[in-house]
């Protein structure tokens, strides 16, 4: 399943390149036909890595891993479309086998308006590859597990049934009387309660990450400088999304995910903006 899951993102890959190369446009034909080219270079090694890959995995990621930082010198490049632009890089460091680096750019696709399906599903899947075991949403667990279970596609078939069910139940209260006036409270608390879910799941929306760890490992502390005392008893790993509280010098502190805080140095993480 894992391979079929990658063959997958690699046919993503290819499809999202060829949209980078089709959304550039230039101002002149010269100017424009030079960033074409470049952008065409790029996708040509993308694709010898991708071949690379298959015999020689090791010097493959290495070969995305390089497509990932020529990808990133076209950020702020005004005619490419910056949400493809970054989503582009974040394939290409998953395929690196740098998951911290493809799940920062990742969300920065998602915060830059690239809205296609698959950047839920890349990004779901890539997470599931970092080692520290946290909550993908930020917020209190019973608030973030209930936004999680309350899905557009899971409330909108049981929100059917439950519609279905009132308006029977109602039918059967008319024809049959009063016997049928237990089952029409349950249905309508049924209702009620589905009606409260959708509004939930449309208002209310998680805090969102605002940077990731990059480095394989990093000793959180309880204060802003080395002189303070381990924050765990586990150093946090490339691939973690923190939410910023403050920062004090070259310190930084987080929030991560389940609410525990501490402090890292900032050259250890990269925020999501830029």
């Amino acid at each position: 399943m894992i391979r079929d899951m990658i063959r997958r993102m690699s046919h993503l890959i290819l499809i999202s390149l060829f949209w980078l190369s089709a959304s550039v446009f230039s101002s002149s034909v010269a100017y424009g036909n030079d960033l074409n080219t470049q952008l065409e270079i790029i996708r040509q090694q993308h694709f010898d890595a991708l071949q690379l890959s298959l015999n020689y995995p090791d010097k493959g990621r290495l070969a995305h891993s390089r497509v990932a930082s020529q990808l990133e010198a076209f950020i702020g490049e005004e005619r490419i479309d910056q949400g493809v632009l970054a989503y582009n890089i974040g394939n290409s460091w998953f395929h690196g086998g740098r998951y911290g680096e493809s799940i920062l750019w990742y969300l920065r696709a998602d915060r830059h308006g690239f809205d296609e399906p698959q950047l839920q599903h890349n990004l779901d899947f890539v997470r599931t590859k970092r080692l520290d075991n946290l909550p993908d949403l930020f917020g209190p667990i019973w608030l973030t597990t209930f936004y999680e279970w309350s899905g557009y596609g899971v409330w909108l078939v049981i929100g059917a049934l439950v519609y279905l069910v009132f308006w029977w139940q109602l039918w059967r209260f008319i024809k049959l009387g009063s016997s049928e006036r237990e089952r029409l409270i349950v249905a309508s608390f049924c209702l009620i309660l589905m009606s409260v879910s959708l509004c939930f799941r449309y208002f209310y929306q998680p805090q969102m990450s605002d940077g990731v760890i990059l480095a394989n490992e990093v000793e959180a502390r309880k204060g802003p400088g080395l002189v303070f005392a381990p924050a765990f008893t586990q150093p946090l790993n490339a691939g973690t999304e923190v939410a910023l509280l403050q920062q004090q010098g070259t310190w930084m502190e987080v929030s991560l995910s389940d609410g525990q805080v501490a402090w890292l140095p900032e050259t250890s993480l990269e925020l999501v903006h830029f």
